[in-house]
């Protein structure tokens, strides 16, 4: 299976979790995601944070099949070493560079 491929089916593994959070980093063997069902995520954000942790294999955008679905967009990477460790890390700093100062509501932590 191609990582395109890859990513998107975990896209829809993360629309399929019902959650009042609109995204998230999972840590999957090899590899981490991203996912974020914000309207005001943007793929470069979310690229430049991930790369700083692994390789960006894929970037994928798909629609919500979420009653309140709009656009669901996801990065996926490969990384070396603990991916529990790298989504953690990873996580915190997505949640730094996205989050307004202050917004303590629907934080994935």
């Amino acid at each position: 299976m191609d990582v395109t491929t890859l990513c998107r089916n975990y896209l829809r593994i993360f629309d399929a979790i019902p959650s009042d959070i609109p995204w998230g980093v999972v840590a999957l063997e090899r590899h981490v995601i991203v996912a974020d069902a914000r309207d005001e995520s943007t793929s470069m954000i979310m690229e430049a944070v991930a790369s700083r942790f692994g390789e960006v294999v894929a970037t994928e955008s798909l629609e919500s099949l979420r009653c309140d679905g709009g656009p669901l967009l996801g990065c996926l990477l490969t990384v070396s070493g603990d991916a529990d460790d790298v989504a953690g890390r990873l996580r915190a700093a997505y949640w730094q560079a996205t989050e307004p100062c202050g917004n303590d509501e629907n934080q994935p932590f």
